[in-house]
């Protein structure tokens, strides 16, 4: 639901979930240094090439993709960042996102590999979660897992609301109040005091 209400906005496009961001982190020194044009070639094409990167529901091309990251700048953000720039320049749009529910754990490494990005915390109700989540074809577990599943996200909310509010990495991250926090953090940054809407953040 939260993809479809931010590619509902003008200025914004968010694609399906293509669960290839947090694996090429991870993987970032099998494929070297990113300031070699030929390094950044074999990173293209593992995320154009392999099953599990869901490229190809972006519906871009994927030696036009290819071709960009082999001439476009040498970092590995860049590299993740022109398959989402593609993506949103299919619909005559400024902006990209990204949306995973795992993301609420790996916002530190979203900030390293994008500096300038701005993240919004949805907080779904654990029943609505539950539920969801036993839907899925892909989901085996039983409910007390699900449930668990559901409480380490908020835990991992808790956290993030610790450190990058109150503590330094918040205040070294941010660059003015772009990144909005979940609740409680109305001392430490000037957000505004109704409910945070996406177009909030798309404002800026």
């Amino acid at each position: 639901m939260l993809q479809l209400m931010l590619s509902s906005h003008p200025r914004l496009a968010v694609p399906p979930e293509t669960r290839f961001l947090v694996p090429v982190y991870y993987k970032r020194r099998t494929f070297g240094d990113m300031r070699i044009a030929e390094r950044r070639r074999a990173l293209a094409e593992y995320i154009a090439g392999d099953r599990s990167t869901k490229f190809r529901e972006l519906g871009i091309d994927k030696d036009d993709y290819i071709r960009q990251v082999v001439e476009g700048p040498g970092s590995l953000g860049s590299v993740i960042g022109t398959t989402f720039k593609m993506y949103s320049d299919r619909f005559g749009k400024p902006r990209w996102g990204d949306k995973r529910p795992s993301y609420v754990k790996q916002v530190d490494m979203l900030t390293r590999l994008f500096p300038d990005a701005q993240f919004i915390h949805l907080i779904r109700d654990g029943r609505d979660c539950v539920a969801s989540l036993k839907e899925m074809p892909w989901y085996t577990l039983n409910s007390f897992h699900a449930i668990s599943t559901w409480a380490e996200a908020i835990d991992a909310g808790k956290r993030l609301r610790r450190d990058h509010v109150r503590g330094q990495l918040l205040r070294a991250a941010l660059r003015g109040p772009d990144r909005r926090p979940v609740d409680g953090a109305e001392e430490a940054l000037p957000l505004p005091r109704r409910g945070l809407r996406p177009r909030d953040v798309l404002a800026a």
